[in-house]
């Protein structure tokens, strides 16, 4: 696959990208809606974030976002994921349908709330949303890691009053600015045994973050 410049064959390449298989609920495992994915990425490389920079995706599952981030050019994709049988999948999909970017690709196997990366100039992620008890607040953790050590950070969260607020103050916290901040409709198809409609609609928080 040729590197493209357009919003739309970015979806089209993503909405291509197998479901994998056992998808863990503890874990929230549910696969974002490939155009999100291709408006977050766009989104980053107009901002001039993508193209010839190293992008890191925490929580990648099957990578989605980092392939969507080599499609518009990104130099170096570090993928980052605590669960070994998503990694598998995700590096499934880049040998099947992005093989021509596999030097360009690191896979790391870690809890990437606790984990410190280097070089990295943007992180764009999809993070737990910690819907699930013993994941209240991963989220913002997630989010805490990436303005540690990224330049620009590009991160949806479920979208709950005043979680804005926190969230601005995190970020003034760590000498970021929010670049912009947006409302998405986030669908989730009936993945996990405690679904009970074919699809799943709630609000999610898209917001930009740069020093």
């Amino acid at each position: 696959m040729v590197r493209i410049l357009d919003k739309k064959m970015v979806e089209l390449a993503i909405s291509k990208i197998p479901r994998p298989q056992g998808l863990k609920r503890r874990l929230e495992q549910y696969p974002t809606p490939s155009w999100i994915v291709a408006h977050v990425v766009w989104k980053a490389f107009m901002n001039g974030d993508v193209e010839a920079k190293a992008v890191a995706d925490l929580g990648c599952g099957d990578g989605r976002l980092l392939y969507a981030s080599f499609l518009l050019g990104a130099r170096l994709g570090l993928c980052v994921e605590v669960d070994e049988e998503a990694v598998k999948h995700a590096v499934s999909v880049l040998n099947s349908h992005f093989s021509e970017y596999v030097p360009r690709a690191v896979f790391i196997v870690a809890d990437a709330s606790q984990l410190s990366l280097f070089n990295v100039d943007t992180v764009i992620m999809n993070p737990p949303f910690g819907v699930v008890k013993e994941n209240r607040g991963l989220d913002v953790a997630f989010l805490r890691r990436a303005l540690q050590y990224a330049r620009s950070v590009y991160s949806i969260h479920k979208y709950s009053p005043g979680l804005l607020k926190i969230l601005e103050d995190l970020a003034r916290s760590y000498n970021f600015v929010i670049g912009s901040t947006e409302i998405l409709g986030f669908d989730i198809p009936m993945v996990f045994e405690t679904h009970r409609s074919r699809i799943y609609r709630f609000k999610s928080l898209f917001i930009v973050l740069r020093r």
